[in-house]
């Protein structure tokens, strides 16, 4: 007991000494910046007394803080600058879009300049997937938090060199329903779950792809499977942390097996939870979802990310069964082409590069601190 007491008075005292650092960092306007700053003295605090009511009130006083001056500069109409803003405080352990105010507001700034369309079916009423613009652009694909696994690694400094486009949902029941009907292909057994719109399951890579070079057909346009580097590109949508809210799982964030404290057990209507920050749905959770691409080990090859001559496609995302950590935007997966499961579907990317007709005949065959 007196071992105990000694020990507890040690560590408060160690608090104490260390609360009055943070209140020095505060006073002179060390918040965020630096190693050395308030943010994380009252962080490292936490560590050592998790229920300390200093260091919790300071916290919450920071963060309305931020909350005010994050307010004004989305005010200005800024998006480049409070992208650059929220994603400092995200990596310093602040993340403003835990706000309400904040994330409505940001959301309709930033998100509202979103370019979706849809292409028309020739001989059909129906149109094609609802689809997303993506920019090209610039990230490091594999994991850059940690070392593991390794077929997450070496990571490479990717740069996409022209601008795509990717269905905003995974493709639904009905869609893959509407192509099956048209090409006298088996209709997969999808379990009769509900909610409606629900992910098309139980679909192999070739059954995917068919669908896509039928899609190409249909619309005139040139439609595959994203490649790795494109799905994790948005997957990732301009984060680099080990998921794009941060570095651990946030409830009602995706659908998995721990990541809601009520698990629906089952895949979820496509949209059920938050558009990302290019403003597509379900990139991580849900389904599984199969890529062009043949798995192999890192680094890819970015002349043959396309190739599909091979046995092994990777699937990315995790799905409505796995654990959380599979919906880290770096994780890969595998499958055997042939084969499908009841947590694995798909989406699609149109390429606007390509010219229609060759790909016509291809498918045919101011700051605070």
């Amino acid at each position: 007991m007196l071992f105990s007491c000694q020990s507890l008075a040690t560590t408060s005292l160690a608090v104490e000494k260390r609360l009055l650092k943070c209140q020095e960092y505060l006073t002179t306007k060390k918040i965020t910046k630096g190693k050395k700053n308030a943010l994380s003295c009252y962080h490292s605090v936490l560590q050592a007394e998790p229920d300390n009511q200093e260091a919790l009130n300071a916290l919450n006083i920071i963060f309305d803080r931020y909350v005010q001056w994050m307010l004004k500069i989305l005010d200005t109409g800024n998006c480049k600058i409070a992208k650059k803003q929220l994603l400092r405080l995200k990596q310093a352990q602040l993340d403003l879009l835990d706000d309400p105010k904040v994330h409505k507001q940001y959301q309709s700034l930033c998100l509202k300049k979103l370019i979706t369309f849809q292409d028309s079916l020739k001989g059909e009423r129906y149109q094609g997937p609802k689809m997303v613009m993506i920019d090209k652009g610039h990230f490091t694909l594999g994991n850059t938090i940690a070392p593991e696994p390794k077929d997450e690694q070496p990571t490479q400094d990717i740069t996409l060199e022209h601008d795509f486009a990717i269905s905003q949902y995974e493709i639904t029941v009905q869609q893959y329903t509407l192509f099956a009907k048209a090409t006298n292909r088996t209709i997969p057994d999808n379990m009769d779950w509900g909610p409606q719109p629900q992910p098309v399951v139980n679909v192999s890579w070739e059954d995917a792809n068919a669908y896509v070079k039928w899609l190409s057909s249909m619309t005139g346009y040139y439609y595959r499977l994203p490649s790795e580097i494109e799905w994790e590109y948005v997957a990732k949508a301009n984060s680099v942390t080990l998921y794009p809210w941060g570095d651990v799982m946030k409830p009602k964030q995706a659908n998995c097996r721990d990541c809601n404290p009520a698990h629906p057990n089952q895949p979820q209507a496509v949209g059920s939870y938050p558009i990302n920050e290019f403003g597509v749905y379900d990139m991580l959770g849900n389904v599984w979802e199969w890529t062009n691409s043949c798995y192999h080990p890192y680094p890819i090859d970015t002349n043959t990310d396309t190739d599909t001559d091979c046995v092994l496609k990777s699937v990315r995302g995790g799905a409505w069964d796995s654990p959380s950590n599979d919906l880290r935007p770096s994780n890969r997966g595998y499958m055997v082409k042939h084969s499908y499961d009841d947590n694995v579907g798909f989406r699609v990317v149109k390429i606007l590069h390509m010219p229609t007709k060759t790909v016509i005949d291809e498918t045919a065959t101011d700051e605070l601190d």
